[in-house]
């Protein structure tokens, strides 16, 4: 089957939200991302690149966006893309189809913004994309980090002495004059979060039975912490934390606490296993998923790296 790629119609939008809706991620416990539109991660951004991949019938078979950004390595910044909501049909998988929509994608960015830096951030388990990423780009470079997932009804101790030494991993927000100022929240101290759950939201569409036993176990041995798991068939939202440092992160509880205030269960943290936060924070969340930066420039695990909170 032929397939093209074209420039984002909202004539497709039923089709678009139909697809988006019979993807899920994850075996053990299926997620499914759920947005007002499909365009709801790429507004935040100033400039981007929405594609489709039609089939031979005119079906909208494949997603993808590209949207202009920053990215600093070892204190320099770089003008990069950042791709998301790649997505494929399952019946047009392993077929060219996720490889027409990244070559495609390069191509734009280059010829629209003279961009020739582009990443994208993945779960580590998410094998597929990562083999149709370099099935389709000839040299991919990895570099991980964590998501960890704080409910924000709970307070955080933070020690007294802290390794100020070790941050590799950061997120800010690059060109915030683009950003409207209901999405994000600085505090004095410069910590801040970001209204993640405007972009979109997460729903457990399916936990296997075999998780959910552990899950009853586990509330019978931790009833408190049990209560911040969130439950099928139900959306959730989150903020994501941004310009963290040593020195500011005393200040992480009032962060939860507004975050609470605007009605968001769960704070969404960002990090680097070896980083500072890591050890502080792993403690109070209810999920640990391991992450990929794949890039097509070089970056290597003792690099020092910063992203944009809305490539989160």
């Amino acid at each position: 089957m032929k397939y093209k790629i074209i420039g984002y119609e909202s004539m497709y939008d039923r089709e678009i939200e139909f697809l988006e809706k019979s993807i899920v991620q994850g075996k053990a416990i299926q997620l499914e991302i759920v947005k007002e539109h499909f365009l709801s991660r790429a507004k935040p951004f100033r400039e981007f690149i929405a594609s489709l991949a039609i089939n031979e019938q005119g079906k909208v078979v494949g997603t993808s966006i590209g949207a202009k950004t920053k990215i600093k390595i070892n204190e320099k910044i770089y003008d990069t893309s950042v791709g998301f909501d790649v997505k494929v049909s399952k019946e047009d998988r392993n077929r060219g189809v996720g490889r027409l929509l990244t070559k495609d994608g390069k191509t734009q960015i280059l010829k629209q913004y003279g961009i020739d830096k582009n990443f994208v951030t993945l779960k580590k388990s998410n094998s597929a994309v990562i083999k149709l990423t370099l099935a389709a780009i000839k040299k991919t470079f990895l570099y991980e980090f964590i998501y960890l997932t704080i409910p924000v009804k709970q307070k955080i101790i933070i020690p007294n002495e802290l390794n100020h030494a070790n941050q590799l991993f950061s997120v800010y927000l690059f060109d915030r004059e683009e950003v409207v100022n209901s999405l994000f929240f600085r505090t004095k101290s410069g910590l801040a979060y970001f209204q993640t759950q405007k972009l979109y939201k997460l729903k457990i569409k399916k936990i296997h039975w075999l998780y959910k036993l552990g899950l009853r176990i586990y509330s019978m041995v931790f009833p408190k912490k049990s209560t911040f798991f969130p439950v099928e068939n139900k959306a959730f939202g989150f903020a994501t934390l941004y310009n963290y440092s040593p020195q500011n992160i005393r200040n992480i509880n009032e962060i939860l606490e507004r975050v609470s205030a605007i009605g968001i269960d769960y704070l969404q943290v960002c990090c680097r296993k070896d980083d500072f936060l890591y050890p502080l924070m792993k403690p109070y969340a209810i999920s640990t998923y391991p992450y990929y930066i794949l890039s097509d420039f070089p970056l290597v695990e003792t690099d020092s790296v910063g992203i944009d909170v809305r490539c989160l």
